[in-house]
């Protein structure tokens, strides 16, 4: 997609605050009309900068574990990239990956039903993505804005 204009920032801003708005709602905001509104939201949805819709749970009982990990290849395991890039794509329980510069190469956002499904997890799979990976997680305690 194209640079975002003025009026694809103010459609972004509104969904932030609430993705379930009406798009009759969301036009009236933005100063537009509602069938412009679909047409732009369809023309980011399909440029991938709308990527979905979520649903945030404030139900502390209801949330599961979250971790970040930090994942640094050794030199071996940066020949085994691809193989390694797969497996953290396609792994439910990793909710984001994130290609990093500095110190580690990934950054990791994680979800399992509670600390120690968090801790098998990492143990048995994630510390066999590759050789010798180096991993340091950082438990989530409260999340203070998603």
């Amino acid at each position: 997609m194209d640079k975002l204009d003025a009026i694809d920032r103010k459609l972004l801003a509104v969904l932030r605050t609430n993705a379930r708005i009406a798009i009759s709602a969301l036009a009236d905001q933005v100063g537009i009309t509602a069938r412009l509104c679909g047409v732009r939201l369809k023309k980011l949805e399909d440029s991938g900068v709308i990527r979905g819709y979520r649903t945030l749970i404030d139900d502390v009982d209801a949330r599961p574990v979250t971790g970040f990990v930090r994942v640094s290849l050794s030199a071996n395991g940066n020949q085994e990239r691809a193989r390694v890039e797969e497996f953290l794509r396609n792994t439910p329980a990793i909710l984001e990956v994130h290609l990093v510069a500095g110190d580690a190469d990934y950054l990791l956002r994680i979800e399992a039903a509670d600390a120690a499904a968090l801790t098998k997890f990492i143990a048995d799979d994630l510390s066999r993505i590759a050789l010798k990976p180096h991993l340091q997680t950082l438990l989530v305690v409260r999340t203070l804005k998603d």
